[in-house]
């Protein structure tokens, strides 16, 4: 999930377009608790020009940019601004403060003449310029909410996890908790940014926006493609024959390609090789209900899924339900250690080879987790339950309230 995340934002953040020079000066002013020495002006690299960082002195809160940056494609560049105490700030202090997630930024566009007030929080510092820079603000309010939502929980998260840190249990709700929590948060900041897009079609921001989620539709297996498409007739003809309009319908159409398992389709018919040489054919679980669930010891959400797992186990496994799970995990140590710490009552396959391509395209496996829900005749009828979403199925299927 986090992953998604931080995929949306270096696509919506690191492309400067129109084919032209920008001689900009972006003054700013410190006016709140915000505090440092230097600014620093990142300016996001493009098929023109390379990332490359630009400093100057705060001098009595205030501070001033001047300079030039190249774009493409007739749009517009897009720059951050840090604020810091450090001298000689380069690209590779923001890559590891984005890793310790603790970092403050505001991303704008780069025009003539750009005002930034800053207040309490960079994230949150006023832009004052043209049409621009007033949409750019609307999507960056849509990232700061999903920082604050993220920091709120992630501190939830920490306290819960000391406070029961020896009970096994309860550390495992709270993980579960944390990771359904976490795609909540997802679904409001996708909607949030899709709604954008919806009011502003003809926005450069929504643009690049739409082409962000139309390559994200095809990592995700096709979530978004009815809502992507009903935008799609918003969006102005320019955009529908331009470079990324075309590259939106090549995402949709490797989308349609690459979903091979759909919902009605038949399961493979595989007989796994685990590495303890013991075969297991999928034949051998027909007549059952089966969950078949790909994953690793290192993903957090795939285990976070087991609390849901074991309690939709525990009050169906009379009723002809059983569970598969098939790990890629490269190291078979951390594997074992992983299912004695889980206590998984199902039976557990690794993968000899750890990552199986073979084994991965066969089941349409493009991360973890990934499952399938199969009825007795072999046929998948749901696809990546996550959350309380398995027991949901399970009692409709059994006619339970």
């Amino acid at each position: 999930m986090r992953f998604r995340f931080f995929i949306l934002l270096l696509l919506f953040s690191s492309f400067c377009y129109a084919d032209n020079i920008i001689q900009y000066r972006v003054e700013g002013k410190l006016a709140g608790t915000v505090k440092g020495k230097y600014a620093y002006l990142h300016i996001i690299s493009n098929s023109i020009q390379k990332t490359h960082m630009v400093q100057a002195s705060i001098v009595n809160g205030s501070f001033v940019f001047t300079g030039t940056a190249r774009s493409a494609d007739g749009e517009y560049c897009a720059a951050s601004l840090y604020i810091s105490d450090k001298p000689g700030f380069l690209y590779k202090d923001i890559l590891v403060l984005m890793k310790e997630r603790n970092y403050d930024f505001r991303k704008f566009i780069l025009e003539d003449n750009v005002l930034i007030n800053v207040g309490h929080s960079l994230k949150e510092s006023v832009v004052i310029d043209g049409e621009l820079n007033d949409i750019n603000t609307l999507y960056q309010g849509v990232t700061v909410r999903r920082w604050k939502q993220d920091d709120t929980l992630r501190k939830w998260y920490n306290s819960e996890m000391a406070k029961y840190k020896n009970d096994v249990e309860q550390k495992q709700r709270i993980e579960a908790e944390y990771y359904k929590s976490l795609r909540e948060i997802q679904k409001v900041y996708d909607e949030g940014f899709l709604s954008l897009v919806r009011k502003y079609p003809s926005a450069k921001q929504s643009q690049i926006t739409l082409r962000g989620f139309y390559q994200i539709n095809k990592m995700n297996k096709g979530k978004f493609t009815e809502e992507l498409n009903d935008l799609w007739r918003l969006m102005p003809e320019s955009f529908k024959v331009s470079k990324d309009g075309k590259l939106c319908m090549k995402f949709l159409s490797e989308t349609k390609n690459d979903n091979k398992l759909k919902e009605g389709l038949m399961i493979p018919d595989f007989t796994f090789r685990p590495d303890n040489d013991e075969s297991f054919s999928m034949k051998s679980l027909k007549g059952k209900y089966v969950l078949l669930d790909f994953w690793t010891s290192w993903c957090g959400p795939c285990r976070a899924e087991h609390y849901y797992m074991k309690k939709a186990y525990e009050n169906f496994k009379s009723k002809n339900f059983k569970i598969l799970q098939y790990s890629f995990d490269t190291n078979k140590e951390k594997w074992l250690k992983a299912l004695k710490e889980e206590e998984l009552p199902w039976l557990n396959l690794r993968d000899m080879k750890g990552w199986n391509k073979d084994v991965a395209d066969l089941f349409d496996v493009k991360g973890v987790p990934t499952n399938y829900l199969v009825d007795p005749d072999g046929k998948i009828i749901a696809r990546d339950l996550r959350g309380e979403a398995l027991e949901q199925k399970l009692k409709e299927i059994f006619g339970e309230k």
